[in-house]
């Protein structure tokens, strides 16, 4: 009896031992399953980690991004805002000008106008013919002069440094003086002075047509 409670005590013992070997893989393999999730969600959690960075940065560049447009686009506005405005002063002007206008006659006040613009060509227009009379005076006064110095430069070029009133005297105490008359109509007397007579008179020409060419101008 103690002989068979004691066998089956031992077979108890050894199903024990096998349940408990078995019970141990089983707990072991649990173990290693678990590790393995464990470091799967160790993985996953690093990847997520990582994958928040990346979120975090890409969020950072679109922000900067956005804002740099965003001033960019600021900027770019500024000037069409800018041209909106002044248009729009622009066409309230227009329309203050239009309503000003509505109560008068246009046509009434710009009649005056263009009645003192024409008086005003009228004016150039007889201010240019004076001019060209002017010039023409002046350039047969200035042939005339050339003539009269080619035919008589002696008699001219005194005339013109001495004067009216000089020449006159001159004139006058020549013919007082006895002999300065025959001295003056002597053809000897008047060949020999010719040259010097005639490098003197370029000069004084040129001084009297250019006080006979400022007198036309304040003319």
């Amino acid at each position: 009896m103690v002989t068979n409670t004691l066998g089956e005590i031992r077979k108890r013992a050894d199903l024990c031992d096998s349940k408990g070997a078995m019970l141990k893989v089983d707990i072991e393999n649990e173990a290693t399953e678990v590790d393995k999730l464990l470091q799967s969600k160790k993985r996953k959690l690093a990847e997520i980690a990582e994958l928040k960075s990346r979120v975090s940065v890409m969020r950072r560049k679109v922000l900067d991004l956005t804002s740099s447009r965003c001033a960019s686009w600021c900027k770019a506005l500024r000037p069409a805002e800018a041209a909106a405005a002044e248009a729009g002063a622009e066409r309230r002007a227009a329309a203050q000008a239009v309503e000003s206008l509505r109560g008068r006659d246009v046509l009434a006040e710009i009649s005056p106008l263009q009645e003192k613009a024409r008086q005003c060509v009228e004016e150039l227009a007889g201010g240019s013919e004076l001019l060209a009379r002017r010039v023409e005076s002046l350039g047969q006064t200035s042939t005339a002069v050339t003539s009269l110095l080619k035919s008589k430069p002696s008699r001219v070029d005194k005339a013109i440094r001495q004067g009216p009133r000089d020449g006159l005297e001159s004139r006058k105490s020549a013919r007082k003086r006895p002999g300065a008359g025959g001295y003056e109509n002597n053809p000897a007397n008047r060949e020999a002075r010719a040259p010097a007579d005639e490098e003197t008179a370029t000069p004084a020409l040129m001084s009297g047509i250019s006080l006979l060419s400022a007198h036309l101008r304040r003319d």
